[in-house]
Formats: C-alpha cells, sequence, structure tokens
C-alpha cells in the first residue's frame, strides 16, 4: 500500500483518530472526503477468496482471505488452502534445516587431520587411537605440496593495502575455492614460475592470466554469476583457461537456475537489433579498443540485416 502523507485529507490521521473510529472507517478510507483519490490494483492481486471464481481470463496473483484462513483451525479446507499449506510446510521445512557449520565444506585430508587431533586429544598417550604429535605433523607437512595456487594480489604490500581497504584476512570465495581443492593462498610474485595452476579472481588479472596462457600453465578464473545476484554477490562462474566459456552450447539440468530463482522471460520480437558492448576493463584483456570493436560489431551486423542498431 502506498500512502501520500502529504495530502491534506490524512491530515486528521492522528494517535487518537486510530484509537477512537471504527474498523470500518479505518478499513474503508472513510477520512478520504474524495474516493477519486484513492487508487485501485487489479483484482488478481486482491483475489477475495471465496467471492471471486476464476474464468479464463481471470486468475488470482495474491490471495486475500477476508473470512479465516487455512492457518486457523476448522479453515483449512478453504478455497486454495491447499496451495497456501503446501508452501507452509515447505517454508517450515526449510527453516528447520540445520545452519552449515564451519567444516561442512572442508576436504577429506583436512577432515583427517581434525580428526587425528581429537583423537589424541583423549588419549594423547596413543593407547587407543594410536596418534601422536609426529603423525599429525606428517599429515600436516604434506599440504606443502599445493595442488593450485589462489593469487590475490602482485605483492604482498599490495595484498595488504587490500586487505586493510575490505577489512578480510582474503578474499572470501577465492579462499574458499582454496579449500576445498587442497591449495594456498599467496601473492603472485611468489609463484610466476611455478607450474602449479593459479585461480584468479576479476579482470584486473590480466597480467596474470597473461603469463599462464604464455608459460602453458592453467589457471581458473573466477567472476560473479550472470543469474541470481541482487545487491550482494553471491553467484559466481568459474572457468578454466579462459575469462568465458568458448565451448559449444551443452544441455544442462536447470536445478542452478531454478536455485538462483531465475524464470526466462517470454521472447518478444521487436524491430531494431540492441547491442550491449562489453566494458573498455574486459577489452583490455584481449588488447581491443572498445570504440573499435563497436564499429567493427555494427557493421558486421549490418551485413545480416537492415534493422536499425541501438547501441545500450
Amino acid at each position: 500500500m502506498l500512502w501520500n502523507c502529504g495530502h491534506p485529507d490524512n491530515r486528521v490521521l492522528d494517535e487518537t483518530a486510530i484509537e477512537k473510529q471504527s474498523s470500518m472507517w479505518l478499513q474503508r478510507l472513510l477520512w478520504v472526503k474524495d474516493t477519486d483519490h484513492i487508487g485501485s490494483i487489479p483484482h488478481e492481486w486482491n483475489w477475495l477468496v471465496n467471492w471471486y471464481r476464476e474464468t479464463e481470463d481471470s486468475r488470482p496473483k495474491a490471495l486475500h482471505y477476508t473470512e479465516g484462513g487455512p492457518w486457523i483451525e476448522g479453515c483449512d479446507s478453504t478455497q486454495y488452502g491447499a496451495s497456501w499449506l503446501r508452501v507452509f510446510y515447505e517454508w517450515r521445512a526449510a527453516a528447520n534445516q540445520p545452519q552449515p557449520g564451519p567444516f561442512d565444506a572442508v576436504p577429506p585430508d583436512v577432515q583427517s587431520v581434525f580428526q587425528s587431533i581429537m583423537q589424541y586429544r583423549v588419549d594423547p598417550q596413543g593407547i587407543y587411537y594410536g596418534q601422536d604429535i609426529k603423525t599429525i605433523s606428517e599429515k600436516i607437512q604434506q599440504w606443502k605440496k599445493p595442488t593450485m595456487y589462489a593469487v590475490e594480489a602482485d605483492t604482498m604490500d599490495e595484498a595488504s593495502d587490500k586487505l586493510e581497504s575490505k577489512g578480510k584476512a582474503y578474499d572470501p570465495f577465492l579462499e574458499s575455492f582454496i579449500l576445498g581443492s587442497g591449495g594456498q593462498i599467496t601473492v603472485w610474485d611468489k609463484v610466476p614460475e611455478n607450474k602449479t595452476p593459479v585461480v584468479l579472481r576479476g579482470v584486473a588479472k590480466r597480467k596474470q592470466m597473461r603469463a599462464c596462457t604464455e608459460a602453458g600453465r592453467n589457471w581458473y578464473y573466477i567472476d560473479t554469476g550472470y543469474f541470481g545476484n541482487g545487491r550482494k554477490k553471491l553467484y559466481h562462474r568459474i572457468t578454466k583457461n579462459s575469462m568465458q566459456y568458448l565451448g559449444p552450447i551443452l544441455d544442462r539440468p536447470r536445478d542452478r537456475l531454478s536455485a538462483a530463482n531465475y524464470r526466462a522471460r517470454k521472447f518478444r520480437p521487436g524491430s531494431s537489433i540492441l547491442l550491449a558492448p562489453p566494458s573498455q576493463k574486459l577489452l583490455a584483456c584481449y588488447d581491443i579498443d572498445l570504440t573499435e570493436w563497436i564499429t567493427k560489431t555494427v557493421d558486421m551486423i549490418k551485413l545480416h540485416t537492415d534493422r536499425p542498431v541501438i547501441i545500450s
């Protein structure tokens, strides 16, 4: 509901009026002198259950229970009650899911060390579990041979500046990737000649990408996902040896799209061609000038259509 708090009729609304007036006076907005000043919404969005009837062109989008809803004892068989209860039980089941623990995503080799430490904690003499500091230390020493490096900055000085500005110990997405892959976090100047694969995040790492490509070194690129993100960047995409997946289109199950609440919109044919250019920051990774790219792309499009090209 959207209110115009500056409208003169609304000046009568104060604490005394709210307490003394009847519920009908409040519900029907009877203090508004001209009812033309009260807007309306399509009845599909204010569907009075048990009062309105569906037709081919009219179905509810928001239910309004005026005579008791399925959450009230004895009203569970009301119209659309089954749909309401289904959503309610889904919500309750999701709310009762256990919260993820700090070690849920820990890989097996790390879990093994934690298990050994717990066994050593209760049996330091090794009578039952046979664990000792030397055995545990040998397991930890194996981590010095990483399967991959995460590179957030060129040097430790640059890394320190980033950490101070972000208020975090390390990039959480890179760190999660490394934890799951059995790698280590570092900076570029410590591993430039190494052949161990690296994982990078963001287009600003073009120097490292180019160096890896020229040396035949595998690298993984993380960037913001194309679906499911709002104000916060929750979903990310990962590609190998490229900033984009450039291979053939593959059929995939829709579970990830569903998890991101993505819904495809019906295609609407138009009369123009919309061109959405990439940023110069991205094109710099390929040594391409943005103005030049737009000119060549528009010329290529015009070879196949006479429709006007709109550049967003």
